[in-house]
């Protein structure tokens, strides 16, 4: 998937502020996500698109490992309309055809 990553986000835990199937790179607590299971690796990143089965890590569900912060993945196509909108080019109208005698 191309694109760019945003800028890391602190949390607020208010919820998820992500619409579903966004690819999103999150942060964990490191205490609630070692207190509730046992990880193998770096285990407070996870890189995956949001999903509706996650909400209790985005609002604070003591049973679930909580975001600290995140930051998702923009498109391609939405870096490149960004950088249009940044930097914006004159329009210029197309040449007129050339006019045809009528027979």
């Amino acid at each position: 998937m191309s694109g760019e990553w945003s800028d890391w986000i602190q949390h607020d835990g208010s919820g998820c502020p992500l619409p579903l199937g966004t690819m999103c790179e999150r942060e964990f607590d490191e205490d609630t996500i070692n207190m509730l299971r046992p990880w193998d690796g770096p285990s407070h990143y996870h890189q995956f698109p949001v999903h509706p089965q996650e909400q209790g890590t985005w609002s604070g569900d003591p049973e679930c490992a909580q975001v600290i912060r995140y930051r998702y993945l923009r498109p391609a196509a939405l870096v490149e309309l960004i950088r249009m909108a940044e930097a914006p080019q004159p329009v210029t109208a197309p040449a007129a055809a050339p006019e045809t005698e009528a027979a």
